[in-house]
């Protein structure tokens, strides 16, 4: 008889919240960033017959805080460096694993959005404000993420582990049991027959989106919305 799996999935990546305060300003501007250019463009698909309410833009928000949605997965891409006497974030421009770092950043995007995703989205949805002035309203006003000195990194710092780029077909653990657990199946019992057979289904819908076009949440930039930014 196979083995049953625990129905809170296999060991996850925790995040190293001792990191956070080292890197919440730098990743609060990206975030704010991304979430600026990614409701505009979401935006820019409302059409009289299906319009693009405030909700939907609330919705955009949370989502670009996940790793394992294809909205939060720039995460993914990040990687945490030290430079001189600070921390700072790396592009790595890839899709990546959801380590350690992965799992630290996304937690410094909960602390940045907290309970900020309505006044964020309803920013966005008004369209008062550009770029920089949205971003200093979340990163500077809202989540005071900046806007004072960095707390000193702590002598004999070392990264959390080393940044690997996600491998193509490798079966997302974290992405198949957040699925999982939003479908109402969290709590129960899976053998390694049902897990096996539940990733090969998630892999096959992934391929599937990756050959589809890109959504109005990737935060494409533009020439004409890089002169609305200013």
């Amino acid at each position: 008889m196979a083995r049953a799996a625990f129905a809170d999935g296999p060991p996850k990546a925790s995040p190293r919240r001792a990191d956070i305060p080292l890197i919440k300003c730098a990743l609060c501007e990206r975030l704010a960033t991304k979430a600026w250019r990614s409701g505009r463009a979401l935006l820019k698909t409302s059409t009289p017959a299906k319009r693009v309410d405030e909700l939907a833009v609330v919705e955009l928000i949370e989502k670009l805080g996940t790793p394992w949605r294809p909205e939060g997965e720039w995460l993914t891409q990040l990687d945490i460096v030290r430079e001189g006497k600070a921390l700072a974030l790396v592009d790595k421009e890839q899709v990546g694993e959801c380590n350690t770092t992965c799992k630290t950043l996304a937690a410094a995007a909960e602390d940045i959005l907290g309970s900020h995703d309505t006044d964020i989205a309803e920013m966005i949805y008004v369209g008062s404000l550009n770029r920089q002035k949205f971003t200093h309203r979340l990163c500077w006003e809202l989540s005071r993420s900046c806007g004072g000195a960095a707390p000193a990194v702590p002598a004999g710092w070392k990264p959390a582990g080393s940044w690997r780029p996600k491998q193509a077909g490798s079966q997302d653990l974290d992405q198949m049991m957040a699925q999982m657990e939003e479908s109402g199946m969290k709590g129960r019992m899976y053998s390694r027959e049902e897990l096996q057979e539940q990733m090969e289904d998630y892999q096959q819908a992934i391929e599937d989106l990756d050959g589809g076009e890109a959504g109005a949440g990737d935060g494409g930039e533009l020439d004409a919305e890089e002169k609305e930014e200013l």
